[in-house]
């Protein structure tokens, strides 16, 4: 094995999210499966990671229009 780069690494991610937004619905079947609200959100995240915070933040404005509720994780848990 040979160590790659983080450039090559940031390349390979963010590539393989390009790649998957055009084969994703806008739900998924579950909370386990991606959708493009999500793909989105880690675009966004590996954006802001890299610095590059104009293109993160279209990702981001790109994700929160598939999903723009806050979820309420305290309700959640009081249920269990």
């Amino acid at each position: 094995y040979t160590q790659v780069t983080i450039k090559e690494l940031y390349d390979f991610i963010l590539k393989d999210i390009d790649e998957a937004l055009p084969v994703l619905g806008a739900t998924s079947a579950t909370v386990l499966h991606p959708n493009l609200g999500s793909a989105n959100a880690l675009k966004a995240r590996v954006l802001l990671q890299m610095g590059r915070y104009t293109e993160a933040l279209a990702a981001a404005n790109e994700a929160l229009k598939y999903n723009d509720k806050l979820f309420d994780w305290p309700a959640f848990y009081a249920t269990y």
